[in-house]
């Protein structure tokens, strides 16, 4: 009779374990799509036997077995895994932002069309040509005038999308409320955000542990904002051994467990090589650019940056700067060495008397600023397309707008002994490789992380078929139990009441 009641403990026990099997099943199922989840697994120990009693007294060793019972309900992760995922995203994030800048950049140049500085440079020189060849046509000395106006104008518009992208990324280093509302200080907001739940999660999670309890759901919140984090910076993170996590970005640690030892801002530059500094809220405060080498901030901090050498949107700006300081110089040189029609008199005059450039701006002249002078617009025979000469020239006379046109072929120190026209093509080239450098990395970043994830889901994802296969095996084994207390009963009751 002793057997059969040890009999009954065992099934009961096997019932109640093989139920919160299923659940946990039930459970994997229901977040099969969950981002996140990690799918979790029932640890089943053999439960403490009973000893086997001689003449009423327990001495021998456990004989009568109880059954199995539930020793953990763990996460199925790989940390080795998770480590290669978020030094992988780091990079890819890097390299999204880079890419993503950079075809904007190609975007706003507008190479080759109609609308783009090379098309305009071409039609501007082609002006010049027909002016050396009709110098006393208003017409054509206005068709002059209006083409410097749309290269100008192109200079304008480019020069300013550039910089309102750069603004938008990384601020304006002279204003620091750009600095904190472009895309770098809302990184750094969503930083301080994650910092701020990851610390608040290790406090839960080490009151847990420490009351035995293994928090499967707070571990994958947990993993999943260290993920978002490694996108975002280059953290390095050490697990404790009370079970929280601690966060550092370079030497500098960013949470200690349940506490958030440093948050980040940003301000206005102090590096021209810099578009703004990341700071640690400290104390002390301390500027952690240089630790920022990967992670969507970090490829904002490049591509918004000055780096000779790297593909920066200010780099491209200062080519253009470059371009139209030098056409502005040579075309302004040009002019106020000429003569000009006075249209009082109708008479040549020499332009050098009269101040009269073609392009102003600045000083220097820069993409941003550089215009036609109003001089000009408003009376094109202020056009100096007459050559300065010991004879009195002609009014027919256009050898300075041939010079002008020749300019198309010059080769120009301050563009490293280049055309115009070349010195532009470099740049749209260069520009074009390192895209496309960029890109390259970006798609074989992408493969490699691709690869990594799957191979994390292979093992902490949910397989529908492989929980389904469990759900049916320990259902049976529910079963089974069911009909050992079904058995049991029935011995139970023939012993107790109908054997009296």
């Amino acid at each position: 009779m002793v057997s059969s009641f040890f009999g009954l403990f065992t099934a009961q026990r096997s019932l109640s374990t093989n139920q919160t099997v299923m659940n946990v099943i039930s459970n994997n199922i229901a977040n099969a799509n969950t981002p996140g989840y990690s799918r979790q697994n029932v640890n089943l120990q053999t439960s403490a036997p009973f000893p086997q009693p001689i003449k009423g007294v327990y001495t021998l060793p456990g004989t009568f077995g109880t059954g199995a019972e539930i020793k953990q309900i763990t996460r199925t992760r790989d940390a080795f895994l998770d480590a290669q995922f978020r030094i992988e995203v780091g990079a890819l994030g890097s390299y999204k932002e880079i890419l993503s800048a950079a075809t904007n950049v190609e975007g706003t140049l507008m190479e080759p069309s109609d609308s783009g500085i090379s098309a305009k440079l071409d039609a501007f020189f082609n002006s010049a040509q027909e002016l050396s060849l009709n110098p006393e046509s208003l017409a054509v000395r206005t068709n002059f005038i209006q083409q410097a106006i749309d290269l100008s104008v192109v200079f304008n518009q480019q020069a300013s999308a550039l910089q309102d992208l750069r603004d938008s990324l990384v601020g304006n280093e002279n204003d620091l409320t750009s600095v904190e509302q472009s895309k770098l200080g809302m990184y750094i907001v969503d930083v301080n955000s994650k910092l701020d739940t990851l610390a608040h999660i290790n406090k839960q999670i080490i009151t847990l542990k420490g009351n035995n309890v293994e928090p499967n759901d707070l571990l994958d919140e947990r993993d999943r904002i260290l993920d978002e984090l490694s996108n975002l910076l280059p953290i390095t993170i050490d697990e404790s051994t009370i079970g929280s996590v601690n966060v550092s970005l370079g030497a500098n640690q960013l949470v200690a467990g349940g506490i958030v030892v440093n948050t980040l801002f940003v301000q206005n530059s102090l590096n021209v090589n810099d578009p703004a500094d990341v700071m640690l809220t400290g104390p002390p405060i301390v500027n952690v650019n240089a630790d920022i080498t990967g992670g969507k901030i970090g490829g904002l901090l490049d591509i918004g940056g000055n780096n000779v050498g790297e593909l920066t949107i200010r780099g491209v700006i200062e080519r253009l700067d470059t371009l139209a300081n030098e056409i502005s110089t040579a075309f302004n040189a040009l002019q106020t060495a000429g003569r000009y029609i006075d249209s009082a008199t109708g008479q040549l005059v020499d332009a050098a008397g009269a101040f009269d450039n073609i392009f102003l701006g600045g000083p220097p002249i820069t993409a941003a600023n550089i215009t036609v002078d109003t001089n000009l617009v408003n009376d094109p025979n202020r056009v100096a397309a007459a050559v300065i000469t010991a004879a009195n020239d002609e009014i027919g006379s256009g050898g300075q707008a041939l010079q002008m046109s020749q300019l198309r072929e010059t080769l120009l120190a301050g563009l490293g002994n280049t055309t115009f026209s070349d010195y532009h093509t470099s740049t749209i080239s260069n520009l074009g490789v390192q895209t496309k450098s960029i890109s390259d990395k970006f798609n074989s970043q992408e493969t490699l992380l691709n690869q990594i994830d799957l191979r994390r889901e292979s093992i902490s994802g949910v397989n529908m078929d492989e929980e389904l296969v469990d759900l049916i095996r320990f259902q049976r084994a529910f079963e089974a139990s069911s009909r050992v207390m079904t058995t049991i009963n029935g011995i139970l009751d023939v012993l107790i009441n109908r054997m009296l």
